[in-house]
């Protein structure tokens, strides 16, 4: 008797299921010669991978304790742990590397931050960091401001006010944020600065003037010039926003300095800093060509905001921090779609 479509349908996957197994293929492995897929486990994400003396380390999804519970599945859905990589298997847990330390913060913040967060609705920022201590706009008991929060400590108003982009220099001296000053008859945004002693107020808030600034926000301090980029590239236009007028201000003098160049790595920066070279102020960093659909991957200059691009990675959008670049293996490992790929580092 002759099988029926669904029988022989059937007989075809039977034969599929026993020819061996499934390998998952990209299509740009057609383009990127020695293209590899070192880790695609559905059930253990990959969220970044970064290397700490060498050594490659990933932070993935921990392990499902019960994969049918929904509440099991849900605690650990915004978790990560960080293991080595061994012959393309999982390996130990090591402890996080210092290159990727926020970003493992934001998914294993310590129990007291993760209360503050969700008291609190505070959403923390690494460039907002203060020692020990995190700075960032929130509203407690009805008063909105710039708060500190510290662990066993109660929560500190450093200024008082309606604030976003809280960004405080290394040294600890100056907070420069954006202000939104609202009234009946009044809305105004504008860039202040405060200065800050031991943490706390050493004087009145001071507007930044000089240019037009109310549709700039503060993006990142920047060592090469002791200075933090002013722009438009933010959250709400998208971190490849290339448009408008740029600045560096001087935290400590409030003088501004229009500047050009290439920005969009500066503002591709919110779960980690970029990598860096061998080079001082020269980074990896990786940009998206919407007409190419490629993603350019290359190294930035810092000082002089050049992009000069090493390598093109067609069909896929990625970001700086999905990036990480071994160059004296001369490998790059790309995190994408919770997946690990490697390829081998353009000449």
């Amino acid at each position: 008797k002759d099988a029926t479509p669904r029988e022989q349908l059937a007989g075809v996957f039977y034969q599929l299921s026993h020819t061996g197994e499934f390998k998952l293929r990209y299509a740009m492995e057609d383009k990127i010669p020695g293209l590899e897929v070192l880790l695609a486990d559905d059930k253990r994400r990959v969220f970044t991978a970064c290397q700490e003396g060498g050594q490659l380390r990933l932070m993935v999804e921990p392990e499902r304790a019960d994969s049918a519970n929904p509440v099991s599945v849900n605690r650990v859905a915004f978790s990560g742990e960080w293991r080595t990589l061994t012959d393309r298997q999982l390996g130990a847990a090591v402890e996080e590397p210092r290159s990727c330390r926020f970003y493992n913060l934001m998914l294993n913040a310590p129990d007291w931050l993760t209360e503050v967060r969700q008291r609190y609705g505070v959403m923390m920022d690494w460039r907002a960091r203060l020692g020990d201590a995190w700075l960032a706009p929130a509203v407690i008991e009805g008063e909105p401001g710039i708060w500190k929060f510290e662990e066993n400590k109660s929560p500190v108003k450093i200024a008082e006010g309606t604030y976003v982009n809280v960004i405080v220099t290394p040294d600890g001296k100056w907070i420069v944020t954006k202000k939104i000053l609202q009234s009946a008859d009044k809305y105004e945004m504008q860039i202040t600065r405060i200065k800050l002693q031991a943490g706390i107020p050493a004087g009145r808030e001071l507007p930044v003037s000089g240019a037009e600034l109310s549709a700039h926000y503060p993006i990142t301090f920047i060592p090469a010039h002791n200075k933090i980029l002013l722009g438009q590239g933010h959250y709400q236009y998208g971190r490849e926003f290339k448009g408008g007028v740029y600045y560096l201000l001087d935290a400590e003098t409030g003088a501004l300095q229009q500047v050009k160049g290439e920005f969009r790595p500066m503002q591709d920066q919110f779960t980690r800093s970029l990598q860096a070279t061998e080079k001082p102020n020269v980074f990896w960093a990786a940009i998206y060509d919407a007409q190419k659909k490629v993603t350019n991957i290359g190294r930035y200059d810092a000082r002089s905001f050049a992009f000069s691009p090493v390598m093109e990675v067609p069909e896929i959008r990625v970001a700086s921090a999905d990036v990480w670049v071994d160059a004296a293996a001369g490998k790059v490992y790309l995190t994408y779609l919770g997946h690990l790929l490697r390829m081998p580092l353009a000449k």
